[in-house]
Order: C-alpha cells, then sequence, then structure tokens
C-alpha cells in the first residue's frame, strides 16, 4: 500500500491507480490494485506484488534506473521506453505493448500519440 508523503500529492494514491487501470485496458500484464477510501484525500493506492510469490523473487527495475535517470525530473520520451523496452526483451510484442500503452495514455491530456 502507498500512503501520501512530502514529496506527492494527496491525490497520488488515485492517479497511481487510473494508471494501473490505464495499463491494464493497454492489455499490459498488472498485478490485482486497488484503491482504499481515506479521509485525508483521494485515497491510497495498493498493488499485489509484482516482484515476488510465495516461492521466489522476481527482478525487478524501473525505466529511470536502467536508464540512469532521476524519476523526480521528467527527462525520458516515448522514444526513450519503446528503445527500452526493445533493447530488454528483443521482443516486437512487448515494444508493441507499450506502444499501446503510451498511446493509450497519450500526453496526459488526451492526446493520441503519431505513430
Amino acid at each position: 500500500m502507498k500512503f501520501t508523503n512530502s514529496m506527492n500529492d494527496d491525490d497520488a494514491g488515485a492517479i497511481e491507480y487510473v494508471y494501473s487501470i490505464v495499463a491494464k485496458v493497454a492489455g499490459l500484464t498488472m498485478t490485482q490494485t486497488h484503491l482504499f477510501p481515506s479521509s485525508q484525500g483521494a485515497g491510497y493506492f495498493s498493488t499485489q506484488r509484482f516482484d515476488r510469490n510465495c516461492q521466489q523473487r522476481f527482478h525487478a527495475h524501473t525505466a529511470c534506473g536502467l536508464l540512469d535517470s532521476d524519476f523526480r525530473t521528467p527527462s525520458l520520451d516515448y522514444d526513450d521506453l519503446l528503445s527500452l523496452t526493445h533493447a530488454q526483451t528483443r521482443d516486437v510484442r512487448e515494444v508493441k505493448k507499450i506502444f499501446r500503452l503510451a498511446d493509450h495514455y497519450g500526453d496526459g491530456r488526451g492526446e493520441k500519440l503519431k505513430p
């Protein structure tokens, strides 16, 4: 579960929950997610652990971590994410998944990306 902190706005949990729904709609594999109500903001985001199960741990990394980019400062674009996905997976199906997510999300204002 993700709680609010001084680095995030009170609606950060709700925003992250919406991102999880967008990812599912775009066809990305997501663990179960939930938005718990809160009297202090839009709610608390929760997701099932994706980096381990009862038997083993799975390696997980962020795009910012792999590209040595500061997640607090917008510095990556969709080309970076598509290139990273290809470099990591060598699987065009995975690149298409990321493109679908980016196309579904657009630029955050509902505008679609140009192929």
